[in-house]
């Protein structure tokens, strides 16, 4: 009896004393000795764009416990001010994608878009017979603006992103832009509502977006006679991208495509849109409206004429077998809802939709071991909070792992390279260029997914693309403009001029001074997000010839000469030795009163930025 006592006493001191967050939903959370400013940095990286903390923020995130850290960092919200710090009345505005475009395309007084560029956001457009038309092109700019202005959390908007152009991909070319609109920004709300993530699933199925997209808006069933007509290419991918599902556990091999994937078709019934000139445009595309009326209704079209839709009279009245289970509803929103739970509990949707969201987001080598990690934490995920889960996720050891390793999508990598070398908001909207081209010639466009329906670039995709590299190698080099620029009067005349000041960010020493070593040091470890372990002499050299000359380290090592080739073991030794002798004391007038000087400065640091980002670590992002 004595002993037994004893083994339970044993039993609840080490309940007592074991962190419950180091077992939180399957997964097992960092120690102490891996939380730092790098894993803070790492997290940033991987799932914000970079974000916008200060230098002064890490730091404390990096003192507290990993669990009430991330808590900070990623948030649903539309504000973060830890992680994005408000500068301007665009915070005001960041609830949603049409309020944003709505207000950077005003003249509203505190709108801080320069007046020459408020137009690239506008609503409507207007064509070469001055015809206005919702303009695509603005949309993908206005998401653009938002994942890279200070004061809108950025991390809800890459999973908004993830989820509407990766995992319920459609191409805007199919929508047009009011429904893509509105696709997104249901699911921005429905995010920031931490919704289930099966019901954030359920809606963007049931949106006007998708019906128009895959054409089940014309569906129709005659319960009268019992027939269908329409197709069933929304039915199959509800199941097979959605959930993950593809009927591989099924005995019978014909149950899936006979039974499931036709009844589904049969639940997409009943799902016509109806159509307003909402926005005044003169397409008569642009005229379905979102959301869909399940309902038999009448609506005014955007002529004026009464229209009679029978969406409730065109819909499968009965239950429905799928995935052997009889799913009920009177309209298709609520067998698609009732739907939706039953396919996210799915065995094949349990082992393969959390190893597909990992996957995306942060880590291309997932061996078993992990894998079946990620699976014991979406089944302990309860309900299936999306943010939970990668909260949970983003502080655990296999994520701050050494085998961790993810390359990054021409997405993901101009978007952090853009954020990180921006200093604040004024020159984001003053400055005339975006990554936007540069993605597009890297093969990503937003809201018209590389693959269609399978989704956009992935990471994987771009590191296989020789192609991607040398266009970015060569916008770096012959355009070095484009991150090297240090003012607005070295680019196209704007309203409101701006100059770019590293000394906002960047830490001087105890002096006031800004030493090339320690700048160089600072510009890797922000763009990097490494703890500099791949920061070696060689890498230096290049950096400090850059910041403290303004030129490349073959003119460095010989101005008459600059064009010579130097071998590996050359540089290794006395070459790269010279370089950091040389410039070990160097210092840099970030913050001169002469005017001419302080661009100078800011526009090596431009040409170090240009360097690092071109290095192959950018390109990939690494455990610790």
């Amino acid at each position: 009896m004595f002993r037994t006592k004893v083994c339970y006493l044993f039993f609840f001191v080490i309940l007592f004393f074991i962190p419950i967050h180091a077992f939180a939903y399957g997964f097992n959370t960092v120690d102490n000795s891996t939380w730092s400013k790098t894993a803070v940095r790492k997290i940033l990286h991987t799932f914000t764009y970079g974000g916008f903390a200060s230098d002064e923020q890490i730091e404390r995130w990096a003192k507290q416990s990993p669990d009430v850290a991330i808590n900070e960092i990623l948030t649903f919200d539309a504000l973060n001010e830890k992680l994005s710090p408000s500068q301007d009345a665009s915070a005001l505005h960041a609830d949603n994608l049409q309020t944003l475009q709505e207000f950077w395309s005003s003249t509203t007084l505190d709108n801080p878009v320069d007046t020459n560029q408020q137009s690239k956001f506008s609503l409507l457009a207007t064509n070469a017979a001055s015809k206005k038309y919702l303009s695509t092109t603005n949309l993908q700019n206005t998401w653009l603006q938002a994942v890279s202005t200070r004061g809108i959390n950025s991390f809800p908007h890459k999973v908004a992103f993830f989820l509407t152009n990766y995992h319920m991909a459609i191409s805007i070319s199919k929508t047009r832009a009011a429904l893509m609109r509105d696709f997104y920004d249901r699911t921005l709300e429905a995010l920031r509502q931490d919704k289930d993530l099966f019901d954030v699933l359920a809606q963007g199925a049931s949106s006007a977006a998708v019906s128009r997209a895959y054409g089940h808006a014309f569906n129709r069933f005659n319960n009268r006679t019992g027939k269908f007509f329409g197709n069933d290419d929304f039915a199959r991918e509800f199941h097979q991208l959605y959930f993950k599902i593809q009927g591989n556990t099924e005995t019978d091999p014909d149950y899936h495509e006979n039974t499931t994937i036709e009844n589904t078709a049969w639940a997409l019934t009943g799902m016509r849109l109806d159509r307003s000139n909402d926005f005044a445009s003169d397409d008569i595309n642009d005229w379905s409206i979102a959301p869909i009326n399940f309902t038999d209704h009448a609506y005014i079209d955007g002529n004026g004429n009464s229209v009679m839709l029978y969406n409730q009279t065109w819909h499968h009245q009965n239950y429905l077998e799928i995935l052997h289970t009889r799913i009920s509803g009177v309209s298709a929103e609520e067998k698609i809802q009732n739907l939706a739970r039953v396919a996210g509990y799915h065995v094949e949707s349990l082992a393969n939709l959390p190893v597909f969201i990992i996957d995306f987001f942060a880590d291309d080598n997932l061996d078993e071991f992990k894998k079946n990690q990620i699976r014991e934490a979406w089944q302990l995920t309860e309900p299936k909070s999306l943010l939970s889960f990668l909260r949970s996720y983003a502080i655990s050891d296999i994520f701050h792992s050494e085998t961790t390793v993810k390359f990054r999508s021409a997405f993901d990598r101009n978007l952090l390279i853009y954020n990180l070398n921006t200093v604040d908001n004024q020159e984001n909207f003053s400055r005339a260029e975006s990554p936007k081209a540069q993605m597009q010639i890297e093969g990503a466009t937003v809201f018209q997914p590389a693959h269609d329906v399978f989704g956009g670039q992935t990471g994987l995709q771009a590191a296989n693309n020789p192609n991607i590299f040398k266009d970015a190698y060569k916008r770096n080099v012959t355009k070095n403009i484009f991150l090297g620029r240090a003012s607005s009067e070295e680019g196209p005349a704007l309203a409101n001029p701006w100059e770019k000041d590293w000394a906002k960010l960047i830490p001087a020493n105890d002096d006031g001074e800004y030493e090339v070593k320690d700048v160089a040091e600072w510009l890797w470890l922000r763009f990097i997000g490494d703890d500099g372990k791949n920061l070696q002499d060689l890498e230096r050299a290049h950096i400090h010839a850059l910041l403290a000359q303004g030129v490349d380290l073959g003119y460095a090592l010989d101005p008459t000469n600059p064009d010579k080739s130097y071998g590996k073991e050359e540089l290794d030794n006395d070459a790269i030795q010279a370089i950091l002798e040389t410039h070990e004391t160097s210092l840099m007038t970030l913050n001169s009163d002469d005017v001419i000087l302080r661009r100078s400065a800011n526009t090596r640091i431009g040409l170090a930025v240009n360097f690092i980002t071109i290095t192959p670590f950018t390109f990939a992002g690494e455990g610790n």
